[in-house]
């Protein structure tokens, strides 16, 4: 069973492709104790876009138990 966020601080903005925020960055919004990244960063070549993708500005939260974006 996964373990539930408890506060907003368990969750947080992350880049799951590998990718910077200056060339295609995908976030998604995780609880920071219980992600696992897909890929290893070090051990992929990922072929990024040249596009800017900053981090997000909506609000990465906890509402019961799920990390949303708000």
């Amino acid at each position: 069973m996964k373990e539930k966020c408890l506060t907003d601080t368990d969750c947080q903005w992350i880049i799951t492709n590998c990718c910077p925020e200056s060339a295609g960055a995908y976030w998604e919004c995780v609880n920071r104790k219980t992600y696992v990244p897909r890929l290893d960063c070090d051990k992929v070549f990922v072929v990024c876009p040249q596009v800017l993708s900053p981090k997000p500005t909506s609000k990465c939260v906890c509402q019961n138990g799920d990390c949303v974006v708000k």
